[in-house]
């Protein structure tokens, strides 16, 4: 039974053709080239969609304050194994961590004159520029006179000048006369240096102390029976200079052996300014000095 079921079988398969082999191969060699094509394509693709993007992203970035794309690249395409080459700075570059060099002071710079502390001013200072104080000398009878004469008040006509020398005590004496509306009236100034404060200990005659807007001390004395001292204003100065006006009922005896009526040349407010004046002082500019010693030459003493 099996013998002629297999020879049955036998002569039914050799009358069958071979199977095409041959175009099932070529169909699959054709279909894997086809397949690595596509592959190769999709991969040409990707890299060509990944180059897009990247230009595009770059792209953005590029743009005023940023490099440029082609040097991003290039600098890309250049590395190797070594170091990459420093690309020179760009103005657009980062900041320098180096501290920048500091510009000169202005102020400081030698081309301009400076003002050197305590000393004069330069040369091309203005004008109104401050000048080193006067060489300061002892005042003399003739200085104080003039200073006299040019601080009465209300710049009155004067005459009958007088200077005493310093007594030996060291007191300057001077007299003027001065002639207004009035008529014409005496007014003597003594000035010495202040051996204490002032005060109207002892006096017998009306007095005040007081202190005036400069906030100088100041005393009034009035003495009803002496013609020639009828008020007494005396200015104790800030540098220890002690300044009396004696204001007079009458004037100096004029050779006839009689004084002539008069009245105050000054009232009390008057007198206390002249004697606070600043210009009379125990030390006094050289050149004022000088100046009265040749204006006021041939002035005679009074005592």
């Amino acid at each position: 039974m099996n013998d002629e079921f297999s020879s049955a079988l036998s002569e039914e398969l050799s009358g069958l053709s071979e199977p095409p082999i041959g175009d099932l191969v070529g169909q699959a060699a054709r279909r894997g080239r086809r397949i690595r094509r596509f592959r190769a394509a999709g991969a040409t693709v990707a890299v060509a969609a990944v180059a897009t993007v990247a230009a595009l992203i770059t792209g953005s970035l590029a743009g005023p304050g940023h490099s440029d794309p082609q040097q991003v690249g290039v600098a890309a395409a250049t590395r190797t194994s070594g170091p990459v080459p420093t690309a020179p700075p760009s103005a657009s570059g980062p900041a320098s961590t180096t501290p920048p060099t500091a510009l000169p002071n202005p102020s400081s710079s030698a081309s301009g004159p400076m003002a050197t502390p305590g000393g004069n001013a330069p040369a091309s200072a203005s004008p109104g520029a401050a000048v080193s104080n006067p060489a300061l000398v002892p005042a003399t009878p003739l200085s104080l006179l003039a200073a006299v004469v040019k601080a009465l008040p209300g710049n009155p006509q004067t005459s009958h000048y007088g200077a005493d020398p310093a007594d030996p005590s060291g007191e300057l004496a001077a007299q003027a006369y001065q002639t207004d509306s009035r008529g014409t009236s005496m007014v003597r100034v003594f000035l010495s240096k202040a051996d204490g404060p002032l005060s109207c200990d002892g006096s017998t005659f009306p007095c005040q102390v007081a202190t005036d807007g400069q906030g100088l001390k100041y005393r009034v004395m009035h003495v009803p029976d002496n013609s020639i001292q009828s008020t007494v204003v005396t200015v104790l100065h800030t540098d220890g200079s002690l300044v009396t006006v004696q204001l007079s009922t009458r004037l100096a005896n004029d050779g006839t052996g009689t004084l002539p009526l008069s009245f105050e040349a000054l009232t009390v407010d008057q007198a206390e300014h002249l004697a606070a004046d600043p210009s009379i002082s125990m030390t006094m500019p050289e050149q004022q000095v000088a100046q009265a010693a040749q204006q006021y030459a041939n002035t005679p003493t009074f005592n």
